[in-house]
């Protein structure tokens, strides 16, 4: 499970913060495959529609579960956002420090390591966000 702070804007001002969990316990004792299959028909609907249009219903098809276990998972689809947010800002933080040790610390060791590094980023461009 994993802290994230939410914030509630105003404009530019930060009128409520509060610190969620995402995703809930039971989301963490499924299998990786059944994780992965939420999260993969979780991605197809992001990359469909604006969050706004987002629908839980197609989500739950997709992943061939309950609509009620999708709630013992997240408690949103804002929720389920957060959480793959989070989940690739870790893949592309992880990437970096691969690319960082590869060059021994040295950032700007060669133009291609960087490249390489926004190619990754680039290619997860259909996700949508």
């Amino acid at each position: 499970m994993t802290e994230c702070y939410f914030c509630v804007l105003w404009g530019n001002v930060i009128i409520r913060r509060e610190v969620i969990e995402v995703p809930k316990e039971t989301f963490l004792k499924l299998s990786n495959e059944k994780q992965q299959k939420v999260l993969d028909a979780a991605k197809k609907e992001f990359a469909r529609v604006p969050i706004e249009n987002v629908s839980i219903k197609n989500i739950v098809e997709d992943a061939d579960i309950a609509r009620g276990s999708f709630y013992q998972y997240f408690e949103s689809k804002e929720d389920l956002l957060v959480y793959l947010l989070k989940e690739k800002a870790e893949q592309v933080s992880n990437k970096v420090k691969e690319k960082i040790q590869e060059t021994d610390g040295d950032l700007f060791e060669t133009e291609e390591r960087w490249m390489a590094i926004c190619r990754y980023n680039y290619d997860w461009r259909y996700y949508a966000f």
